[in-house]
């Protein structure tokens, strides 16, 4: 009782009334803080719709479990009951989600779950990092706020700063091992590949049963394109918990940058044997038959995917990807216009559209989508690749501009740590617009160094022809 109150005193010596009067709109970043109520061990319910008056009266606005989601092992161990689960979205403090629109004293919010939360329980995210930070100062050894801090670090990508807080954490509570797995997490999107790998090592020590340990170092090892070790570890995680159906579909991932379709195929199989209802893993093997360029198969798994879950608008990107391919434009267009509706603020569903306007010749609309893919996430390097594209390989002399080409391509070469060779030839097409082949020649040969054989097939030609002061362009649409 007297943590509750102390935590309840915290907040209100925060200008709460001022927040409270903020006018958030559609695409503004809040952080879920939960000020009005209290910051308190547990997650808050999001509703289907902002509740009536008299429907608020009986239902609580937080679910409290033991400490937090993350903890929950180790309040087991102490012997805690687990909560029974219930059917809905729910987000937890620290989580950083995005405002669709307001009404009254609710915000529909997305992100990590749509849903309507009290206005109360958000706030900007300058001030929830004001009170975060503030909190953690008074309270340094409350590991509530501290990991909320840690996961508001995560969402807003200082990775950096959410690995200390997770450190402090590991501190505070040494026998949880869970907090060695979310520092693994936060220094792989740091790209500290090594200390991420070291983190995983370790909960694989303390716990060498728990199949997750082994997937999490498994995904790391993807990302150092150690995908022999990758497999290696998805197999001992299979090995420990065979009827698990994400571990096939992520060594399915692992055998499809390999090249290996057919391997992918057979583990998302699997994987959708085991859970037949879930429509993600459709999604997931659509993509392997799209790279296969089997689209028929792929738009089978799409449609199915859609039948699964008719209101979700993934679906309808993906299947919308997959008519692009089969240059059934308008069918692709309505599929990323239907996602959108759906969801206003994701900004890869304005660039799928984008590329399917860029595919038909619509090139001022195709840069109207990628602007409005940045404005949404300004630091997604596939946007930045695809407005390179054109500004460096348009057929339409008029839409190329090679410094506006090499200022995205090296934006999203930085954004990546230039480690991708679909960043690093769209680089060198830049240069080669402007005429710099000396650069183009450097910069498309990392690229061939890091081709699969498939896009090799593809793609091989460019170093030669940069080799011979060629530029690269694509073919005009018919």
């Amino acid at each position: 009782m007297r943590t509750t109150l102390s935590v309840v005193l915290l907040l209100l010596s925060f200008n709460s009334t001022a927040v409270h009067a903020e006018e958030y709109q559609p695409g503004d970043k809040v952080v879920v803080v939960q000020k009005g109520q209290g910051f308190g061990p547990g997650i808050i319910r999001l509703e289907k719709a902002p509740p009536q008056e008299s429907e608020q009266e009986d239902k609580p606005e937080a679910v409290h479990i033991p400490r937090s989601t993350e903890t929950y092992r180790s309040d087991q161990e102490e012997g805690a009951t687990p909560p029974e689960p219930e059917r809905y979205n729910a987000v937890v403090p620290g989580q950083v989600v995005t405002v669709v629109e307001t009404q009254d004293d609710w915000v529909h919010v997305t992100g990590h779950a749509p849903g309507w939360i009290q206005r109360d329980a958000v706030a900007s995210v300058d001030d929830a990092a004001e009170i975060l930070n503030t909190a953690v100062e008074r309270r340094p050894k409350d590991r509530t706020w501290v990991t909320a801090r840690a996961r508001f670090y995560s969402d807003t990508r200082q990775h950096k700063q959410a690995a200390a807080d997770y450190t402090t954490l590991i501190e505070l509570s040494p026998a949880d091992t869970y907090n060695y797995v979310q520092r693994g997490r936060a220094w792989r999107d740091h790209r500290a590949y090594d200390k991420a790998i070291a983190d995983f090592d370790e909960a694989i020590r303390r716990e060498p049963d728990q199949s997750f340990h082994y997937s999490e170092r498994a995904r790391t090892r993807q990302m150092q394109r150690e995908y022999e070790k990758a497999i290696a570890d998805f197999d001992e995680a299979i090995r420990l918990e065979p009827n698990q159906p994400f571990h096939y579909s992520d060594r399915a991932q692992t055998w499809q940058m390999q090249g290996e379709h057919e391997k992918a195929i057979a583990d998302y199989n699997q994987a959708i044997q085991m859970a037949p209802d879930n429509a993600g893993l459709y999604l997931n093997r659509s993509m392997t038959w799209t790279f296969q360029r089997r689209l028929d198969e792929a738009l089978a798994d799409c449609n199915q995917a859609i039948k699964l879950e008719p209101e979700d608008p993934y679906g309808y990107a993906a299947r919308g990807r997959t008519y692009d391919q089969r240059k059934e434009f308008d069918k692709a267009l309505a599929d990323f216009d239907n996602a959108i509706q759906h969801d206003p603020l994701r900004a890869d569903f304005y660039l799928g559209r984008g590329q399917v306007r860029k595919n038909q010749g619509e090139y001022a609309k195709a840069f109207l989508d990628y602007e409005k893919a940045l404005e949404l996430d300004p630091d997604w390097a596939t946007t930045h690749r695809s407005m390179a594209q054109i500004w460096a390989t348009c057929p339409d002399k008029n839409f190329r501009d090679g410094a506006k080409a090499i200022k995205h391509a090296t934006r999203a070469c930085e954004l990546v740590n230039y480690e991708y060779s679909w960043a690093l030839d769209m680089l060198a097409a830049a240069y080669a617009e402007t005429g710099d082949f000396e650069n183009a020649v450097k910069w498309q040969t990392k690229a061939h160094e890091l081709y699969t054989e498939e896009v090799m097939k593809d793609y091989g030609h460019l170093l030669e022809l940069y080799k011979q002061s060629q530029p690269y362009q694509e073919k005009p649409k018919k």
